[in-house]
């Protein structure tokens, strides 16, 4: 009798192998198509929404409103790079953390920015310096784009290749978390676990973020010690020491995103004649008392021990590829 029932259960599950599948060969199908990474060992890796997924939950993963959601950003992020490229935002427009980001005030390009009167006055004056208005390229460029020695643009492609993911917005302040590329996520520094899509928005992780959150009315020393938790404390920069420094018609001022100085040229009612730069303009090599013919300037890099040389034209911009042989008059 036992044998009877072990054929029959056989002879009832049989049939049911082959579509079941077939379930599975069009989930995995689909999934590929959504963008789903596998990793292996019946396990998929969702990169819109930055976490693993069982091979049984795949379609479930696929029709849930989150991962709707987090579609929906992405394709809208890749719309924003793609009308960036084509240049139809502003000249001081940057896309920062897939959003629009205002060069002019150092904040996120939000609706009510854009209509804030502190925005207005900024972009009348912009667009009253045509100089600026027809530069195609950004009102302050990162400092990437500056010139760099020959032996780091030998080696861009390999830093390009290795450089961390931007973490997503909705988890919140970027000191709390640190990237993890063993498991390919980010790691809460607050709570002592990976950051899943919910996890910034769970009560234990907000009431820890409540408490690091300086405080008005706290002690200054309990202030400081909680401070120093996430952060480092110090002065800004003396601008009108660093403006010492600079040849006649060149001022500078300092970017906190980027924690460094950018120079411009003014004329002599103080108005700005011409775009700025990451690069300190040389005292030596612009009044031309510089043993270096005019238009070059030498830096020093530090990891070979030896100067290499570039051409700029009369704002200080790169005009070619970096060189270790010394120009010659």
């Amino acid at each position: 009798d036992r044998a009877q029932s072990v054929c029959f259960s056989l002879l009832f599950f049989l049939p049911m192998v082959d579509p079941w599948r077939e379930v599975l060969a069009t989930s995995f199908a689909r999934s590929r198509r959504e963008g789903l990474v596998e990793v292996g060992a019946g396990r998929w890796r969702c990169p819109m929404c930055e976490i693993p997924v069982d091979e049984a939950h795949l379609d479930s993963h696929i029709d849930s409103s989150r991962h709707l959601r987090a579609k929906r950003y992405y394709y809208d992020a890749r719309e924003l790079l793609e009308r960036h490229r084509r240049g139809e935002f502003p000249a001081f427009m940057d896309v920062r953390q897939n959003h629009l980001y205002c060069t002019l005030c150092s904040q996120y390009a939000t609706d009510e920015h854009l209509k804030s009167d502190k925005h207005l006055r900024k972009e009348n004056w912009f667009r009253s310096q045509p100089q600026l208005c027809d530069t195609p390229s950004r009102a302050l460029p990162p400092p990437a784009q500056m010139p760099a020695s020959p032996a780091w643009q030998a080696s861009s492609a390999l830093q390009a290749s290795q450089a961390l993911p931007v973490l997503p917005e909705h988890l919140g302040n970027p000191d709390y978390y640190e990237w993890r590329p063993d498991q390919w996520k980010f790691f809460c520094k607050l709570c002592q676990r990976f950051a899943d899509g919910s996890h910034a928005t769970c009560k234990k992780h907000l009431s820890r973020v409540d408490v690091m959150t300086p405080r008005v009315e706290l002690a200054p020393r309990k202030r400081q010690e909680m401070l120093s938790l996430t952060s480092t404390p110090h002065d800004d920069p003396d601008v009108a020491a660093e403006n010492l420094t600079l040849p006649d018609g060149w001022k500078s001022s300092f970017d906190p995103q980027y924690e460094q100085f950018y120079y411009y040229k003014v004329d002599a009612h103080d108005a700005v004649i011409g775009p700025p730069t990451w690069d300190k303009p040389e005292t030596s090599a612009i009044s031309g008392n510089s043993d270096l013919p005019g238009g070059w300037l030498k830096k020093f890099d530090e990891y070979y021990g030896r100067n290499y040389y570039y051409q700029v034209d009369e704002w200080s911009r790169p005009t070619g590829p970096t060189s270790w042989v010394r120009p010659t008059a």
